[in-house]
C-alpha cells in the first residue's frame, strides 16, 4: 500500500511541539497532510470536514492516549484505513510509538511496515420491532447505569442457553479489548490476534460465575430478565451511552470491518505487555 496522503488527529493543543515536528518531516517526504478539525493554521496542512477526510486519506495518525484511537476506529475501519498512534496517555496499549520516539517514523516513510488487523464487535439491538448496529474495538458494556437494582442476564449461543448472570453489568469484549475493562473486572489477557469473543461479568452476585470465552464464529445474544423491569445501559469502547429499554435483545458478533493498526517497530503483544501492564504495576 502506497501512502500518499496522510491524516493527523491529536486530542488537544498541548501537543502543537511534536505536531509541527511531524508535519515538517512528513512534507519533506512529498505527503499530503489533512485535519479535520479547526487549528491554528499550519504550513502544508490542508483542513477539510470529517466526512471528507475519511474519504481521501491514506493513513491516519493518531497523537493522544488509547481514548483517542478509540474514537476513530469505526470510521477508519469501515473506511479501510490503517490507524498508527503515537501515545500521549497513561498506558497507549494501542498506540505503537511513544511520543519521544518520533523519529521512528522515518521507516514508515520509507515504506517499513506491516499492517495488523483487529477483530471488532458488532452489536445489534433489538427493540420494540426496530435495530440498531454499532462497532467496537474493545468491549460493548451493558451495565445499570444509576439504578440501583442488579441485572439478570441471560446467555444465548446459537439459540442454546448456556449462562445466567446477576450482576452490576456485562462486558463483551474482543482480544484487543482484554487488556481494558474486562481485565479490570477479572477477565483473562487474550492474544489480540486470536478469534473470539470474551464474556466477563461485573461484580456478579455469585462466587462461582465466571468469563466465557467464545468463538468468534458464533453469535451471542444476550437477553434481559423480564422481571428486571428498568432501563440498561450500553456503553461501545466507553464512549455511547446507549439507553436500552427492558424485554430488549442485544446481539454480539464479530463485525465485517477489522480495525488496522500501522505497525513500524519491532513490538508484539508480549513485550508490549510486560511494558504496559507489569512494569507499570498495573
Amino acid at each position: 500500500m502506497e501512502i500518499k496522503k496522510v491524516g493527523i488527529i491529536l486530542k488537544s493543543e498541548s501537543q502543537i511541539d511534536i505536531l509541527d515536528n511531524l508535519i515538517e518531516m512528513l512534507h519533506n517526504h512529498n505527503k499530503e497532510i489533512y485535519f479535520s478539525c479547526e487549528l491554528p493554521k499550519k504550513p502544508f496542512a490542508n483542513m477539510v470536514s470529517a466526512e471528507k477526510f475519511y474519504q481521501i486519506v491514506d493513513l491516519i495518525i493518531v497523537l493522544g492516549g488509547d481514548g483517542t484511537l478509540l474514537k476513530i476506529a469505526q470510521d477508519a475501519a469501515i473506511h479501510g484505513i490503517p490507524i498508527l498512534g503515537i501515545n500521549f496517555g497513561h498506558l497507549g496499549f494501542l498506540s505503537e510509538l511513544e511520543k519521544e520516539d518520533l523519529k521512528i517514523l522515518e521507516r514508515m516513510l520509507h515504506g517499513r511496515y506491516q499492517i495488523e488487523e483487529r477483530m471488532m464487535l458488532k452489536c445489534t439491538i433489538l427493540s420494540d420491532g426496530e435495530s440498531k448496529c454499532y462497532y467496537g474495538l474493545n468491549d460493548i458494556v451493558i451495565s445499570r447505569g444509576a439504578m440501583p437494582r442488579m441485572i439478570h442476564f441471560n446467555i444465548h449461543v446459537e439459540n442454546q442457553c448456556v449462562e445466567e448472570y446477576i450482576a452490576d453489568g456485562l462486558i463483551l469484549a474482543t482480544p484487543t479489548g482484554s487488556t481494558a475493562y474486562s481485565l479490570s473486572a477479572g477477565g483473562p489477557i487474550v492474544e489480540p490476534s486470536t478469534d473470539l469473543i470474551i464474556a466477563t461479568p461485573i461484580c456478579p452476585h455469585s462466587i462461582k460465575s465466571r468469563s466465557l470465552i467464545i468463538s468468534g464464529q458464533r453469535k451471542v445474544k444476550v437477553g434481559l430478565d423480564e422481571a428486571y423491569n428498568a432501563t440498561a445501559f450500553i456503553s461501545v469502547d466507553g464512549m455511547e451511552n446507549i439507553i436500552v429499554p427492558p424485554s430488549s435483545s442485544i446481539i454480539i458478533e464479530k463485525a465485517e470491518y477489522t480495525t488496522k493498526l500501522l505497525r513500524v517497530t519491532d513490538k508484539n503483544f508480549y513485550s508490549i505487555l510486560k511494558e504496559k501492564l507489569t512494569e507499570r504495576g498495573v
